[in-house]
């Protein structure tokens, strides 16, 4: 899966030492049912421009903030035990952030005030 730029899965859940082969040239990840309480960090995201993880297990999105200056749309609709929204200033270029159905969210990071390029966003049904 070197080359691969979009992965599609809905409800798939992998070992720990999966994400470690997943191609690093990813661009659109979309993962319902993302089955994991946060991202791992082995799981490679630089490349990303889109990530649509709907109706995931999500609490946190990372752990370990990551730099992910390509990523324009984050889609976390419906991830119904996610508590709180990631650091912004990690993704400079965020266009269109939303959180449709989320009711455990119970804080927004402040940093989304310096999102100088959103244009979407989509607080509905917290």
């Amino acid at each position: 899966m070197e080359r691969l730029r979009l992965l599609q899965f809905h409800y798939v859940q992998f070992t720990d030492e999966c994400y470690n082969y997943l191609s690093k040239d990813l661009r659109w990840l979309c993962w319902h049912g993302f089955p994991l309480q946060s991202i791992p960090d082995n799981f490679y995201q630089g490349s990303l421009v889109a990530m649509d993880l709907r109706h995931s297990k999500l609490k946190l999105v990372w752990k370990n903030a990551k730099f992910l200056e390509e990523l324009k749309i984050l889609n976390l609709s419906h991830s119904r035990s996610l508590t709180q929204t990631p650091d912004f200033s990690k993704l400079p270029n965020l266009e269109k952030l939303i959180l449709k159905d989320c009711p455990s969210l119970s804080m927004v990071d402040e940093s989304i005030g310096s999102l100088n390029r959103l244009i979407l966003v989509t607080f509905k049904d917290l």
